[in-house]
């Protein structure tokens, strides 16, 4: 079986996750409303495109779309953290560790339809 999750947004890098992590916004680091609020928008995708709770562990193609090569592979994949959290938040994997995820692959294309996302295909 596969399924598949498509985000129409970028998201953060490691550059912007660390630097959000040593800022504070009073008692909360913005790192925790960064993380919030793409949680939630990925959430409400994941809703929307009707995917369905999966109990095998899967394999991971993300398919990261940029407009213009000037981020780094390394930082770019940090955004991974966003989506399987909010697959786990959503009911769709039942965590993200070693039982559920065998492991990720990634592909990456620059100035493709000037369209900046994210498709995940995952495949039990």
């Amino acid at each position: 079986m596969k399924q598949t999750l498509i985000i129409p947004f970028k998201l953060p890098g490691m550059n912007e996750i660390i630097a959000a992590a040593h800022s504070r916004q009073g008692r909360y680091s913005s790192y925790g409303k960064m993380k919030k609020q793409h949680g939630l928008a990925i959430i409400l995708l994941i809703k929307t495109q009707g995917l369905t709770p999966i109990s095998s562990p899967a394999d991971f193609v993300f398919h990261w779309s940029e407009k213009r090569r000037n981020r780094d592979l390394d930082n770019i994949v940090s955004g991974r953290k966003f989506v399987l959290d909010a697959l786990v938040d959503a009911g769709i994997l039942k965590g993200d560790g070693w039982k559920q995820i065998n492991g990720f692959r990634d592909c990456f294309y620059s100035g493709v339809k000037d369209e900046v996302r994210v498709e995940i295909n995952y495949l039990i």
